[in-house]
């Protein structure tokens, strides 16, 4: 055992906080004792090193936004009912709401065991229903259905490797009025091109939109970038709109400025995003 957790132990059997087995209690002790003073700011130390990790944002949208953290998360998708802010979701339901009879992609996949549908709510009563499924190659997405007419760079782009992925995450988000419908296309973590910029598009081809959808992968206060994702930022025109940590309970970022649907739009697209984690499988799963 290291000399601090001793000084520790000994401390705390002091104090009477513990008791210390006697396998440790002739343990010898480095002299002088530490003192009253100094053992409370060893003791704030071991504290601090066990404080919770949060994702890097955007520091523009951080001074605009407040964080939402999430609640409802339960490591099972079914009847999950995601909340943060004044964001409230219906049971989450592994099945489609919609009836894809007349469109034989979309039929398909209705039998896909990894899909799932829910509806978000805000505190208008404004909603979107979401009708979302995992690991489908790049083969079998009709990508002109989510890129449309557009022909930006980052749609061209995202459109030349599409067809060679094996692993993407699609999603319709309606609005409760069905005016308006936004596509959301994202390569999963296991099958990120290394060299590219986009993770992923949320699209409305109604209204000309796309926002970049970026994985972010470091850690508040760390030095280095990591390998693992462990949030999404909501990216247009340079600005950042909107973040999501999916890590820990996860917590939720939305430029206040925005009109009130788009807020709806990214609120539901962060939703979606957290309930995709609670449906990822191992890689070596994925065919």
């Amino acid at each position: 055992m290291v000399p601090l957790a001793q000084m520790l132990l000994q401390f705390m059997q002091r104090a009477k906080l513990v008791k210390v087995p006697f396998s440790l209690q002739s343990a010898p002790i480095p002299k002088p004792f530490l003192p009253m003073k100094r053992t409370f700011f060893v003791l704030a130390l071991v504290l601090a090193a066990c404080t919770t990790p949060q994702m890097l944002v955007d520091q523009q949208l951080t001074n605009q936004s407040t964080p939402m953290p999430v609640s409802g998360r339960q490591g099972l998708l079914i009847n999950q009912k995601i909340r943060f802010g004044h964001y409230e979701s219906e049971k989450v339901q592994r099945s489609w709401t919609r009836s894809y009879s007349m469109d034989a992609f979309l039929a398909k996949l209705q039998d896909a065991r990894d899909k799932y549908s829910f509806t978000l709510f805000d505190n208008d009563r404004g909603a979107y229903t979401i009708d979302a499924v995992n690991h489908i190659k790049g083969a079998e997405l009709p990508v002109g259905r989510f890129l449309g007419s557009n022909t930006s760079d980052a749609l061209r782009e995202l459109a030349s490797f599409t067809v060679q992925t094996k692993d993407l995450f699609a999603a319709t988000m309606y609005s409760n009025s069905r005016q308006e419908e936004w596509h959301l296309m994202l390569m999963n973590r296991d099958d990120i091109r290394r060299n590219g910029r986009y993770a992923g598009l949320l699209i409305n081809n109604q209204q000309q939109q796309q926002i970049e959808v970026l994985p972010v992968r470091k850690l508040q206060g760390a030095k280095t970038w990591g390998t693992d994702i462990i949030g999404y930022e909501f990216r247009q025109e340079d600005k950042s709109l909107a973040a999501v940590e999916l890590i820990n309970k996860g917590r939720v970022w939305i430029d206040p400025t925005l009109d009130p649907n788009m807020q709806l739009v990214l609120a539901s697209a962060s939703a979606t995003l957290l309930l995709q984690q609670e449906l990822e499988l191992p890689s070596e799963q994925i065919h």
